[in-house]
């Protein structure tokens, strides 16, 4: 364990958030298990952190949220994208326009949420101009990709790591 991961643990258990979520990066980023990260990632989200929140939302809609009381030698995924819509909920309802983004583009593709062209629309529309193309072009794809595999895509999406990787070190959105 680094220098620098032990301090970041350190400022986690005061309470500083996005030390907490550094800490969950960081743990990854090192080999950890995924159950430890994100055990830092929900501490994180909890004190409200956006992408935190954000990154639990995705991990959730990608089905590699972990429940929570798992531990590294009985790992349980969350079964239902409704995990990880509960946590972009909670960003986007904080302003992060990301997520507010992400949560209209469930509503369109039916991703944890019911189908809502309607709905859809006035979400994206009210958020389209806070967020970057690069984000929507990469987020986009990672959406339709979940909905793409099968009827039941959930259970069935295996994210590239890249995709991952991109969700994972995305800061907040730009206000």
């Amino acid at each position: 364990m680094t220098t620098q991961l032990k301090c970041m643990l350190g400022e986690a258990n005061r309470g500083i958030a996005s030390s907490a979520y550094k800490a969950g990066k960081m743990l990854e980023d090192e080999g950890y298990s995924d159950v430890i990260a994100q055990v830092q990632y929900r501490r994180a989200a909890r004190s409200g952190y956006a992408p935190a929140q954000r990154l639990l939302g995705i991990l959730g809609l990608c089905g590699k949220l972990i429940e929570e009381g798992s531990s590294i030698c009985n790992v349980r995924f969350c079964d239902s994208p409704e995990a990880g819509i509960t946590w972009i909920r909670e960003a986007a309802c904080g302003g992060d326009a990301l997520s507010v983004y992400i949560l209209g583009k469930c509503h369109q593709l039916g991703l944890g949420v019911e189908k809502d062209e309607d709905k859809a629309a006035l979400i994206l529309n009210s958020v389209v101009a806070y967020v970057s193309w690069s984000e929507v072009i990469s987020f986009s794809m990672l959406l339709e990709s979940v909905t793409r595999q099968e009827t039941d895509a959930h259970a069935a999406f295996k994210p590239s790591k890249e995709l991952l990787h991109l969700v994972r070190n995305r800061g907040t959105a730009p206000a």
